[in-house]
């Protein structure tokens, strides 16, 4: 694949480059063949790097060349002049460099002038010198160089390099709905992904690029995500606590496991904090879950037309008392509160097991559930996740509103749970930490 870029430099750099390397100052050495030893054709050229070790101290100057080509790695990078000639002569077809193990490397050829010289390929396609262009191509492409005829000099640059790998996000998902709509986003900006499938029924086992691995495989995980380049993961939906029992470790798993061990006695809070941890010492970084999806944060304010009245805000006063009284790494993310009574606190079962809990057959629209993040909870991951689902569920409990911490939260089919709390005379509140009763 041959690519031609003009205008490669923006026009700053570009007459910084061009004033320069064409000055008189910049230094030149002579070299009597060009392709091949004796075959009459020389030139002038400046060596920046051979066999990717600096040769220059002007090496700065090639720094804007590095994203614009997308170089990881430098093998050779090296400035030519050939001198006007009578007529446009082609110097013998050949490739730059060969690498061991045939490693597959780019090379492109910047023109830093006008004229009528040219790059030609063995399948006949030319591509003419001209200043601030580059044409891009496989290392292994047969080509030459064809003098100019109408200016005093020909000027390029050769880079021959190996391209730096584009960065995918690693996607740790478990279950619940919220994956879904990440995966969505991150399909339709066609951004990079790997999956990770922590979920229990394997639900992207579909996903070409999905990867079913157990909790305790951190060496595969480790190795997935560095594999494709995954510098950077994001973690969304519920991975359930393990039974370490039944624990499938690998080696590094094995390495790990007694800090997962030890996490786990102060909640699941601390087990994920612990696995970042283990993420970042092996140059892993950790993203906040809502990076792609920010339309899943509600700003404070009421969003339904019911408000709650006084003797809902003493029971979410109680309901906040209660959430802060916990421990800091206690897995609860919610109570509920009737009549300025906590009726159930969230365990290990969820949200889903906690509003079963609290089904009054009596008292139906009364009560609220307050959903916020643990005490001092790593607000990357595991945020309080709200959805059609949970308003159903509320409902069915009898409870008259729901009550989330502005921006900490992950709220799901918006329109839906909106309409669906008008239509029952419930409550949707968003409070800002500053004003919490």
């Amino acid at each position: 694949m041959i690519k031609v870029i003009d205008n490669l430099l923006d026009n700053t750099d570009f007459k910084k480059l061009s004033d320069f390397i064409l000055s008189k100052e910049f230094p030149w050495f002579f070299l009597e063949d060009k392709v091949h030893k004796g075959d009459g054709h020389f030139q002038i050229c400046h060596n920046f790097f051979l066999s990717g070790i600096p040769q220059s101290r002007f090496i700065k100057i090639l720094d804007p060349f590095i994203t614009k080509l997308n170089i990881g790695k430098v093998i050779r990078i090296k400035a030519n002049i050939t001198f006007k000639k009578e007529k446009n002569i082609e110097t013998g077809m050949h490739t730059d460099v060969k690498l061991k193990n045939n490693e597959k490397f780019k090379t492109a050829v910047y023109y830093c002038n006008n004229n009528n010289g040219s790059t030609l390929f063995e399948n006949g396609k030319r591509i003419y010198s001209k200043e601030n262009r580059a044409v891009i191509f496989d290392g292994d492409q047969l080509h030459c160089g064809v003098d100019c005829t109408d200016v005093s000099r020909r000027v390029v640059i050769n880079f021959n390099y190996i391209e730096k790998k584009k960065c995918m996000i690693g996607l740790i998902f478990g279950d619940s709905d919220f994956p879904n709509h990440i995966l969505k986003t991150i399909k339709q900006r066609k951004i990079k992904y790997t999956i990770i499938d922590l979920s229990k029924s394997k639900k992207f086992k579909n996903d070409k690029k999905s990867h079913s691995v157990a909790l305790g495989q951190f060496g595969k995980i480790i190795d997935i995500l560095k594999n494709n380049n995954c510098k950077k993961v994001l973690f969304a939906g519920k991975v359930n606590k393990p039974n370490f029992t039944k624990f499938k470790l690998d080696f590094k798993g094995i390495y790990y496991i007694s800090r997962i061990i030890k996490a786990s006695k102060l909640g699941d809070a601390a087990i994920l904090k612990e696995i970042i941890k283990i993420l970042a010492q092996n140059k892993i970084k950790t993203e906040n879950s809502l990076k792609f999806n920010p339309e899943l944060i509600l700003k404070k304010g009421n969003y339904s037309k019911i408000k709650a009245n006084n003797q809902d805000k003493l029971d979410i006063k109680k309901a906040i008392k209660t959430l802060n009284s916990l421990k800091q790494y206690d897995f609860s993310q919610g109570v509920i509160v009737r009549n300025n009574k906590v009726v159930s606190i969230e365990g290990k079962g969820g949200t889903k097991i906690m509003l079963k809990k609290s089904i009054s057959r009596k008292l139906r629209n009364h009560g609220v559930i307050v959903k916020f993040p643990k005490k001092k909870q790593d607000l990357r991951i595991d945020l309080p996740t709200i959805g059609l689902k949970t308003l159903k569920q509320c409902k069915d409990a009898g409870l008259k509103g729901i009550v989330l911490k502005s921006k900490q939260h992950v709220f799901l089919d918006k329109n839906k749970c909106i309409k669906f709390a008008n239509k029952n005379r419930m409550f949707i509140l968003v409070k800002w930490k500053k004003f919490l009763y």
